[in-house]
């Protein structure tokens, strides 16, 4: 997975490249899977793409529903 280095990019690769819906269950789903750092899946991601970046994520996913 490509790293974005801004909410715009990352929100669009989202909408138009990944096909998601950013609509506010997607959101909250991620949020509390990212927000909750003893699942296996939000270990792998911050294994994988370091603590800040998960951080970054979790804040635009935030950022996403906030605008809805």
């Amino acid at each position: 997975m490509k790293t974005f280095t801004s909410f715009e990019e990352w929100r669009t690769a989202m909408i138009e490249r990944a096909r998601l819906t950013l609509d506010r269950d997607y959101c909250q789903e991620r949020i509390d899977i990212l927000g909750d750092e003893t699942l296996p899946e939000t270990k792998l991601f911050i294994k994988v793409y370091g603590i800040t970046y998960h951080k970054q994520v979790f804040s635009w996913f935030q950022k996403a529903l906030s605008q809805l």
